[in-house]
């Protein structure tokens, strides 16, 4: 009887060494996978790309399965999200970046551990496409720094990633002449056949007014700002019934079908999108066929920002400006600029050589300066004039504090703008 409970024994043993260890195996069927969306937090935004290649999807699809056992959601989940597509199927597992081995199995509270080995494998990855985690292994995810000058000190604090990131080979854009365009916005909102022009000027207004009976087209000749008035409405309700997003691409159809900026164009714009409340206006029967006094519109003003390479043209250079109400857009100013590459190649100074320039620009600056603390740093496109009618854009760094900004020559480190 013993000598049968000791094989019992055993035998319940040899079941837990073989079968035991199997079961704490994960099964994961990525099989179906033919591309994976990626989304990463570089700092605070998030930043999103597609892996497409099969080698790379099976080099990932075997680090997220090899080695596979239950773990604990004990990490940070919201750094990385993979999700996994073929068919119509889809898997979505979370990660931290790589400080952790643990994925998170999609909204579930389930969680599984892939070994160091495979979470680095997939992290380097992931850093092909551009992706970048290096700021998350650090004690301190923040770049901080002071630079003396003379009784004054620049504090700078700033997120890693956004300090680490350096231009080089940046071409050099021309800035033609202003194209105010008042001619073509007649003649594609007017029916040429009936229109008639008033002019009108008081002591800080001179506008042309553009009428076809129907629709009207206002030119202000001092700041060229071009204002729109469709079938007479010029008014929207007391309440905003578009959304931001709604806004934003009634105004970019709007400038497509009156050929404005062309797609391209509108491709080269960042868009900030700002509600307006109560904002008085004068409508009148001269200019709208609406005899309705002065009026109060909630509407969206629209800023159109010029980018050139994913860089940002500086405020003072081309761009345009919408107003718009549920009703249509009735407000446009444009200030539109033709780029022409130079061809010149240039090479651009690191935010560490900017802030060392510092200490030499900023002793001849005004003694009302005094101390600050610098919160962002990017790199811009600046104008500068070369000629009367030629301005040439050069690239810059852009250094934001409370009360303003400091734009530095990227190439030269010299002060050009304040």
């Amino acid at each position: 009887m013993k000598k049968g409970l000791r094989l019992y024994i055993l035998l319940l043993v040899f079941i837990a060494i073989t079968i035991l260890p199997s079961a704490c195996n994960l099964v994961l069927d990525l099989s179906f996978t033919e591309k994976i969306i990626v989304e990463y937090k570089l700092c605070d935004e998030y930043l999103k790309f597609e892996i497409t290649d099969p080698a790379d999807i099976d080099a990932i699809i075997s680090a997220c399965r090899d080695s596979m056992r239950y773990g604990e959601g004990n990490c940070e989940y919201t750094v990385v999200k993979l999700t996994f597509q073929g068919g119509k199927k889809e898997v979505v597992l979370l990660t931290d970046g790589g400080s952790c081995d643990t994925m998170k199995y999609g909204d579930r509270e389930e969680y599984f551990s892939i070994g160091s080995e495979n979470m680095a494998k997939l992290i380097s990855i992931l850093k092909k496409y551009g992706a970048s985690f290096d700021y998350l292994g650090t004690d301190n995810a923040t770049f901080s720094t002071t630079v003396y000058v003379e009784d004054k000190i620049i504090n700078v604090n700033l997120p890693i990633e956004k300090y680490n990131r350096t231009f080089e080979d940046v071409e050099l854009y021309t800035l033609s002449e202003a194209d105010k365009n008042i001619e073509e916005v007649v003649a594609e909102v007017l029916d040429s056949t009936k229109i008639t022009k008033t002019e009108s000027s008081s002591t800080n207004l001179d506008i042309i007014s553009y009428s076809d009976g129907t629709n009207t087209v206002m030119y202000d000749t001092g700041d060229f700002g071009i204002r729109v008035v469709m079938d007479g409405k010029y008014v929207s309700s007391d309440k905003i019934s578009l959304s931001a997003q709604e806004a934003w691409e009634s105004t970019k159809q709007f400038i497509i079908e009156k050929k404005l900026l062309t797609e391209k164009e509108l491709l080269e714009l960042a868009v900030e999108i700002i509600p307006i409340t109560a904002q008085k206006i004068d409508v009148n029967s001269e200019d709208t066929n609406n005899d309705s006094g002065p009026a109060f519109t909630t509407d969206y003003l629209i800023k159109m920002r010029r980018q050139i390479d994913g860089i940002p043209v500086s405020i003072t250079a081309s761009g345009v400006k919408a107003t718009i109400s549920d009703e249509g857009v009735y407000w446009l100013s444009k200030e539109w600029n033709e780029m022409i590459p130079t061809g010149k190649m240039v090479e651009i100074l690191s935010v560490d050589e900017i802030l060392t320039s510092m200490q030499t620009e900023l002793v001849n600056m005004r003694d009302d300066l005094e101390n600050i603390t610098i919160t962002d740093i990017s790199l811009i496109y600046f104008p500068s004039t070369t000629s009367e009618n030629c301005t040439e854009l050069i690239p810059a760094w852009e250094c934001t504090y409370a009360n303003g900004t400091l734009i530095f020559d990227a190439c030269s480190g010299k002060l050009i703008g304040q």
